[in-house]
């Protein structure tokens, strides 16, 4: 899960949306949704279903 949300910091980065802190620090719902809809998209099958990640991100944020 760690290199999906260093991939997904990333893309925020690129993206010019939030301030780096806002993205390397806890994340805000609108993030964590974000994120949920960016995973949606990725175009490499994943080894986390929908629930391993909601549960990630109750958890660690």
């Amino acid at each position: 899960f760690v290199r999906l949300r260093d991939e997904f910091e990333r893309y925020l980065l690129q993206q010019n949306k939030y301030p780096s802190g806002e993205i390397h620090g806890d994340w805000s719902d609108k993030i964590k949704g974000e994120f949920r809809t960016w995973v949606g998209k990725y175009p490499k099958k994943l080894m986390l279903s929908a629930k391993d990640i909601d549960e990630y991100l109750q958890k660690e944020h």
